[in-house]
């Protein structure tokens, strides 16, 4: 929602309006996003949730970004077994984005069933106690993030910069660190670098790196720098809990 929002407000005049409908249709919700902004055409929709999509004109240089934004709200969506579609007339004549829930009574609901079997609850979680740093300048990421590991029973902390997660791993000595490789004055790598030539990081530390530009050669560069282990974005939060359990559990046995 603050993704669409967020989007909806950018691409529309000062002047301009923005509509938030919220209805029910049978036993799905819709919440239908509509703007009065630069519009979508019609060439263009049926790519418009496709990662890295941008639309190659004036404005996209002006509203710059990696094009995940869409992607990412896509597949929040299903993961909640919804759908989200786009509409627009064309260039200049606004668009409308519709996201459709599955209602449910509460009732009749059941104990969310990780993937890994685990009910949590009522089993330990499988990344219980465990200190991850989490580290990304996209404040949207690291709420998501931090709510996965928190819910799979982690204690995560977070950092918006390079420097802040320095500042804070001086204090906190942390099992995993997780960063995203392309943020502003001190990337991924760089920030690897600092904390393993710093005598207060743990040598036990275990890294993974997260990336949007996935390619086989930036997969390579992360794994040269040290990272152990590369996801692409936006990351689904299982394979990220997976990813973590997967190293903690593979240096527990090799202690043994």
């Amino acid at each position: 929602m603050g993704n669409l929002l967020n989007n909806a407000i950018k691409f529309t005049a000062q002047d301009g309006r923005v509509d938030v409908i919220v209805e029910r249709f049978g036993n799905q919700a819709l919440i239908k996003m509509k703007d009065a902004g630069i519009g979508i055409k019609p060439d263009f929709l049926p790519r418009i949730f496709d990662r890295f999509t941008q639309v190659d004109t004036s404005s996209s240089r002006k509203y710059s970004g990696l094009g995940l934004g869409l992607a990412i709200v896509k597949s929040l969506v299903e993961m909640h077994q919804g759908s989200v579609s786009a509409e627009s007339e064309g260039e200049g004549k606004g668009a409308q984005f519709t996201i459709s829930l599955p209602l449910t009574d509460a009732k009749k609901r059941k104990p969310r069933v990780f993937s890994y079997g685990l009910t949590f609850g009522s089993l330990p979680a499988p990344l219980a106690g465990i200190k991850i740093l989490i580290v990304d300048d996209d404040a949207d990421a690291r709420k998501v993030i931090e709510h996965a590991l928190r819910h799979a029973g982690a204690q995560p902390s977070i950092a918006q910069s390079g420097q802040e997660a320095l500042e804070l791993i001086r204090e906190t000595q942390f099992e995993v660190l997780i960063s995203d490789i392309a943020m502003p004055e001190m990337d991924g790598h760089q920030l690897l670098r600092r904390m393993r030539d710093s005598s207060f990081v743990s040598k036990n530390l275990h890294t993974i790196a997260l990336t949007a530009y996935a390619r086989q050669e930036d997969r390579k560069r992360a794994f040269e720098a040290g990272f152990e282990q590369v996801l692409a974005k936006p990351v689904d939060m299982d394979e990220l809990v997976g990813s973590v359990a997967h190293i903690m559990g593979a240096h527990h046995h090799e202690i043994i």
